[in-house]
């Protein structure tokens, strides 16, 4: 739960972490890539269905999920892909500069931007596969290069789920529950966008830590599956309670509004530096100001102990006034069929997601930190490190 800066002085040293890219990165790339045209597809199909309908308005929210997600992603992208090139200018012909740079461009603006992450990782990570040594996070050959596109794609995912998969569920189960407009794509849809959810928590979770070199790994199994749990249900709860105030009075939706008003400025008030840009920079406080309305992220790698508390008291909080509304205002009986089954899946969503973060951070969290101990031929100070600075440094952490 300890950010970067906070944990500064409870660095320990330890060994140098080692990165090898083997056969079960590659693995999971490809299922990335799966779940990702699955989730996008499905997404696309009910829109098209629901144009063939006649049912307009929901063609135009689904699709418009779609298309915020899918251009901020290339925005994000192409800004890293600037970002650097900059970097490497100094090793680089004008002509090499030149020449992929108006390639890339045209790629993002086709929406092709993920998807050539996805294919430059997949290549580099045969690449490293073939190498044979592993190497530390002091090194910069194929095995580094490859796990850094890997937390870019994580983190371009982690855009696409708060922006298109967890809207969009919103938007499918509301549709569902107050119209009984059921048609199977729809159930389809609901499932890739739980499983999407799922994946990029976890994944960027776990390349977060695989990043940074002064915080230990996740490890698979029991850690995962209940930093798993503790994303889903706490989600889950967030998007019912969602739905139910949505179904109850449309208008009332607007009150989300005011959530994301405080997710933006909390953002803001931390002065994050994530991006070159400053224009950008607002761009990225804004959608973490999204990611705030589902879910808790650690905005700038500190402390969150308090900030945490505070969000989800003010969650429960949030939780129980909608409960109490739905009680005083009796729902009609055509609802109550689910309006009640529903309230008391919030509640034990809310009460369990809440039970497993906190054994996730008092059992299964990676607590320690440690610095790089640099050997003498390195000539380095103890805590140094030539490592490339970490995009991942600036994102939201947990």
């Amino acid at each position: 739960m300890k950010g970067d800066v906070a944990a500064f002085k409870e660095y320990k040293p330890c060994a140098i972490k080692t990165m090898q890219y083997s056969k079960r990165h590659c693995f999971w790339t490809v299922v990335g890539v799966l779940t990702y045209l699955l989730d996008i597809g499905t997404d696309v199909w009910v829109a098209f269905q629901y144009f063939m309908d006649g049912r307009y308005a929901w063609f135009a929210l689904t699709l418009l999920f779609v298309v915020s997600a899918t251009v901020t992603i290339q925005i994000f992208s192409y800004s890293w892909f600037k970002d650097d090139r900059e970097r490497e200018r100094g090793e680089e012909t004008q002509e090499e500069r030149e020449a992929p740079g108006h390639c890339i461009f045209l790629l993002h603006l086709l929406q092709m931007g993920i998807f050539t992450r996805y294919i430059w990782l997949l290549g580099k990570g045969l690449k490293a596969m073939k190498s044979r040594c592993s190497v530390s996070y002091q090194g910069n050959n194929i095995h580094c290069v490859a796990f850094a596109e890997a937390a870019d794609v994580s983190m371009l995912r982690l855009f696409e789920t708060f922006l298109e998969s967890v809207p969009q569920l919103v938007l499918q189960l509301y549709i569902i529950l107050e119209y009984g407009n059921i048609i199977t794509i729809q159930y389809i849809t609901i499932l890739t966008s739980f499983f999407s959810i799922a994946w990029a928590t976890v994944d960027y979770q776990r390349c977060l830590r695989r990043s940074l070199h002064y915080k230990e790994e996740m490890q698979a199994g029991l850690s995962t599956v209940v930093y798993l749990l503790y994303k889903l249900f706490t989600v889950t709860s967030r998007v019912l309670s969602i739905i139910l105030l949505t179904i109850l009075n449309v208008v009332w939706t607007s009150a989300l509004v005011v959530v994301w008003l405080f997710g933006t400025l909390w953002a803001f008030r931390q002065k994050t530096t994530f991006c070159t840009s400053k224009t950008l920079e607002v761009f990225y406080r804004m959608i973490v100001g999204v990611f705030l309305v589902f879910t808790f992220f650690n905005v700038k790698g500190q402390n969150t102990k308090v900030s945490m508390t505070i969000y989800y008291i003010l969650s429960a909080l949030q939780t129980l006034f909608i409960m109490l509304v739905i009680y005083f205002l009796k729902p009609s009986a055509q609802r109550t069929d689910y309006f009640f089954p529903i309230c008391i899946t919030v509640m034990c969503t809310f009460v369990l997601g809440i039970i497993c973060l906190v054994l996730y951070y008092k059992f299964f969290h990676p607590k320690k930190y440690c610095v790089v101990e640099p050997d003498e031929v390195d000539g380095l100070e103890v805590g140094a490190s030539r490592q490339k600075p970490s995009r991942m440094n600036t994102f939201v952490q947990q």
